[in-house]
């Protein structure tokens, strides 16, 4: 029973000693706020690797979400303030990714080293931030493709984009307590983005006349409502289509929300998720391949290699298993007496095959029976003792017997007369033939 207590707390008091001593790294580096809420001066030093290894061990990478916000910097700060100052953020195992503005001089550099981070699965998602009359700006819509393009060819990563719409409000209002917006299937289609918008209206505008009704200020829902209905859905429509038109940009979901309230008193790269990303963080699909990494095209070879190579065997396998049925049913007949020219037939295809496994043993056998089943040793001496036997029984027996009749009958003839003077002079190739037979070699 002590051991089984013992067995129960220890690794419970090993995990809370080693959270405790990464809190105390990461309140040492400045990555978290000190008690007092002050902020260390060292804070915009830390990096990003050291940070989550203190924070969730070595394999963190497995265990962190990566999004990459882009946009320009004022839309950026309305929905992660803090943002463009820090280049990251994270909170609750997700970390957010400073990417830049369109065509901006850094960028490239900057996606670099966010590749780095986690090179095979670089971000498991886009969020791109964006006014109204933003959206409806057709130069700003095109840079922006082509910054999308340009991300995921040189992350070679195609990541799912969470379009956000922020809003502006002439008056404070607080923040909404969930994520306003929906998530499309992966290939969703402007009709069912045009659908879905459809289909929040109603809700939208039941909420903004219930927060209305407790605070007139609070008209953000119904004005998004009003302006869905009037032209929103339409304008969204038109970006849906050309984003998916765009090689390399997946669109996955449309988010709205004002501009949210700055954290005072955390550290630098601290984060608390608010109630609006809710919905970009519910969403699990990580993305896919861009193009063929190094290691998409060793897989593919490896594949195929492996699909030639059992090819090859299942080619030899039927090749071989003929090549043996041929010979059982050679073997068959050679093995039941019969009259007739059968078996002497029958010998005749194992000569032949005899002398084709000779050839390939010297020569080596077809590309097709190179496939580790070749049998062609183990045939060869597995009927060469069964040729042996059918020979000697039906051709050298008969003929020695026939040889032997010969030269008794010259030996039965009387000495001196003229037949067996005769016949002995034509007894010379029967008796070298004998001879022969008897002593081969």
């Amino acid at each position: 029973m002590f051991i089984g207590i013992i067995g129960f707390t220890l690794p419970r008091v090993l995990a809370y000693l080693e959270g405790r001593q990464h809190r105390d790294q990461s309140l040492a580096s400045g990555v978290l706020p000190s008690p007092d809420g002050k902020l260390p001066s060292s804070s915009r030093g830390v990096k990003l690797p050291s940070h989550m290894s203190a924070l969730y061990g070595p394999f963190w990478h497995r265990r962190a979400r990566l999004l990459l916000v882009i946009g320009e910097p004022d839309e950026v700060t309305a929905i992660a303030p803090g943002l463009a100052g820090a280049q990251w953020l994270e909170g609750e195992g997700v970390v957010l990714l400073w990417g830049g503005a369109a065509e901006e001089a850094a960028g490239d550099a900057r996606l670099e080293r966010w590749r780095r981070l986690r090179p095979r699965r670089p971000v498991d998602g886009i969020v791109w931030a964006l006014s109204a009359q933003q959206g409806a700006d057709a130069d700003y819509l095109a840079r922006y493709q082509r910054q999308l393009r340009d991300i995921a060819r040189r992350l070679r990563w195609q990541a799912p984009v969470h379009l956000w719409e922020v809003g502006r409000s002439e008056w404070e209002q607080p923040a909404t307590e969930a994520a306003v917006g929906c998530t499309l299937a992966p290939r969703a289609g402007p009709a069912q983005l045009e659908g879905r918008l459809g289909q929040l209206l109603e809700p939208l505008r039941e909420q903004g006349l219930a927060r209305m009704q407790a605070d007139n200020r609070h008209d953000f829902l119904l004005r998004l409502a009003q302006g869905l209905r009037d032209e929103g859905i339409n304008r969204w429509r038109r970006t849906w289509e050309h984003l998916q038109r765009s090689h390399g940009v997946m669109p996955r979901g449309l988010w709205f929300s004002l501009a949210m309230p700055g954290a005072g008193g955390t550290a630098v790269h601290h984060w608390l998720p608010p109630p609006a990303w809710r919905g970009v963080l519910a969403d699990r699909h990580g993305g896919r391949p861009y193009g063929w990494p190094w290691w998409r095209t060793a897989t593919a070879v490896a594949l195929g290699l492996v699909a030639f190579w059992g090819l090859g065997t299942l080619l030899s396998f039927a090749g071989n298993r003929v090549q043996i049925a041929e010979m059982q049913a050679v073997l068959a007949t050679l093995d039941q007496p019969r009259e007739g020219d059968e078996q002497l037939l029958a010998l005749n295809a194992l000569v032949h095959e005899l002398d084709r496994l000779d050839q390939r043993a010297r020569h080596g056998v077809p590309w097709y029976q190179r496939f580790g089943l070749s049998q062609n040793d183990g045939l060869l001496a597995a009927l060469w003792p069964r040729y042996e036997a059918a020979n000697n029984r039906l051709v050298r027996d008969p003929a020695a017997a026939g040889l032997e009749r010969q030269l008794r009958g010259l030996l039965g003839l009387a000495p001196g007369s003229a037949e067996r003077a005769t016949r002995a002079r034509e007894a010379y190739e029967p008796l070298k033939a004998y001879l022969m037979m008897a002593r081969p070699e």
